[in-house]
């Protein structure tokens, strides 16, 4: 699907109806969407690939993975809210055939080790509460993921060193990709401005072959 039209396409996601601040919830922009899947299907290719959305929110990146020729895709989501605006996404754009959700922690569900080819995070930054987490979606994902599969993960510009150290600590290769602005509207009670834009890295941790 050519970029335009998947940006149309993506247009029709609903996004979170009532974010939850612990939960670190914000909207996927659909155009930062479109890059990203571009850029993993430039490089890895999805067509007839499987592929784990860890925290998938109302499942933007499942439903462009699969809009991309996925074979198969599961979006683990632990807000059952989320999780209802998501499968609702899924039977309206007719992709129920290629997606799956399953309501329940991205970081404890038990789900197949080295199995699928590509893993999709947009996992929460780690900032108030949740310090750290973003780590943990990575060493999930990269349990998840073949050997010579990668994970894709969107992190803040300003922890790029860190989580390229990181992810080597896990025995990964890593890679910034593509460095983004991500336009966040206001979402919570204690966001003081309208909107706010955020440097974005796109890392690539590819599994490394024993």
């Amino acid at each position: 699907m050519k970029p335009s039209a998947l940006v149309r396409y993506l247009g029709q996601v609903k996004d979170f109806e009532k974010p939850k601040a612990n939960l670190e919830q914000y909207a996927t922009d659909k155009e930062m969407a479109v890059d990203v899947i571009n850029l993993i299907d430039e490089e890895v290719g999805l067509e007839g690939n499987t592929v784990l959305d860890l925290g998938c929110g109302c499942g933007m990146l499942s439903i462009a993975a699969s809009a991309m020729g996925a074979a198969y895709c599961l979006g683990v989501e632990i807000d059952e809210d989320a999780a209802a605006i998501c499968r609702e996404n899924v039977e309206e754009l007719d992709c129920e055939e290629v997606v799956d959700i399953v309501i329940a922690d991205a970081l404890t569900i038990p789900l197949p080790e080295n199995f699928f080819d590509v893993v999709l995070l947009n996992p929460p930054f780690g900032t108030k509460k949740n310090e750290g987490i973003d780590v943990q979606f990575v060493e999930k994902g990269l349990k998840c993921v073949k050997e010579g599969g990668s994970v894709y993960s969107f992190h803040k510009s300003s922890t790029r060193r860190f989580m390229l150290k990181k992810g080597e600590e896990l025995g990964a290769e890593t890679k910034a990709v593509a460095q983004m602005r991500w336009k966040l509207s206001k979402t919570y009670r204690f966001h003081k401005k309208n909107a706010v834009d955020i440097d974005v890295d796109v890392i690539c941790f590819t599994k490394k072959k024993n």
